[in-house]
């Protein structure tokens, strides 16, 4: 029987996986501060776990595309997450958040709801329109990098407020690029 020595250890205080304790002849060159992020390499092999993990946000990522390709809707965020705290959620007899999503990615299955993250846009349409605080949890990151995060209706109604004034703006701008411009169309201001 062959040994290679003790059980892998798989340290959450240093990040990264005992690789030594698996194969003792390799040698750790570079330790990775995020090891589901970043390649581990011992010796000459890349670390398997982190090319696995790699290997399936990507799958998940082109299933995604698929999926919502065929459906005809337009991914607007790089990333997203979403959760439903179960102890909070009043069950079948709300149902609002089911209602409300419009690609049905929320709906219910043996009594528990079921989020199929493929199809969901992260609109945030179902935390909106749950009557439970901290309930649905909305995680996105947009394009330009700035993540948003939501758990009640008016952290999407400060969101919408908020992009609503900033597309305002870049229309007054757009129209008026300068204060002459304004006083050129309308005229000086009336005293």
């Amino acid at each position: 029987m062959l040994s290679y020595g003790p059980t892998p250890r798989y340290g959450a205080e240093e990040g990264i996986i005992n690789l030594m304790a698996v194969a003792p002849w390799t040698r750790l060159i570079r330790r990775a501060s995020r090891p589901h992020k970043e390649v581990l390499v011992v010796g000459e092999a890349p670390d398997i776990f982190g090319l696995l993990v790699a290997a399936q946000e990507e799958k998940r990522r082109s299933v995604r595309e698929e999926v919502l390709s065929a459906l005809g809707i337009e991914d607007r965020f790089v990333k997203g997450s979403i959760w439903i705290d179960e102890r909070r959620c009043y069950g079948p007899q709300c149902d609002l958040c089911v209602k409300a999503c419009p690609t049905s990615a929320i709906f219910w299955r043996e009594g528990r709801l079921i989020v199929q993250e493929e199809v969901c846009i992260y609109c945030t349409a179902c935390v909106l329109n749950c009557m439970v605080e901290d309930c649905i949890h909305v995680r996105r990151v947009r394009p330009d990098g700035r993540m948003e995060e939501f758990s009640s209706a008016r952290d999407v109604a400060c969101l919408h407020r908020a992009v609503a004034g900033e597309k305002a703006v870049e229309a007054v701008e757009r129209i008026f690029p300068s204060p002459e411009d304004y006083i050129r169309r309308y005229g000086p201001w009336p005293r």
